[in-house]
């Protein structure tokens, strides 16, 4: 596997243990207000980072283009802030951190859209 594929991979199955362990306290303690809290380390997280893995796994090409590492650490860093936020949105019900740490999110949607675009030919 490739490293930038591994990477996100093993981010993916952090946020999936993590949120299937949330869950299991949020169940078992009733605290069900914070189900998009979740929700978002599920989806956002363990989701949303395991397809983008998959899809450096299945175009190898990927690995070699030159924004991957940016690319990489925009997504991470916005799955943390935006999952982060969500927690924040829960407790005081300020969306700051979540309008802030969309940017880096959407950079990365769009780094992977390019990085698919200009290297999916050559593979």
């Amino acid at each position: 596997m490739s490293s930038i594929a591994r990477a996100h991979t093993l981010a993916a199955l952090f946020w999936m243990l993590t949120g299937m362990l949330f869950g299991l306290w949020m169940g078992a303690a009733e605290k069900l207000q914070f189900r998009p809290f979740h929700i978002g380390m599920m989806l956002g997280g363990f989701l949303m980072l395991a397809a983008i893995g998959t899809i450096f796994r299945l175009w190898p090409e990927m690995e070699r283009w030159r924004f991957a590492r940016l690319h990489f650490w925009t997504m991470e860093i916005g799955v943390l802030g935006l999952n982060l936020g969500t927690l924040v949105q829960n407790l005081t019900g300020d969306i700051t951190l979540q309008a802030v740490f969309s940017f880096p999110t959407i950079l990365g949607a769009g780094l992977l859209f390019h990085g698919f675009w200009v290297t999916a030919e050559r593979a």
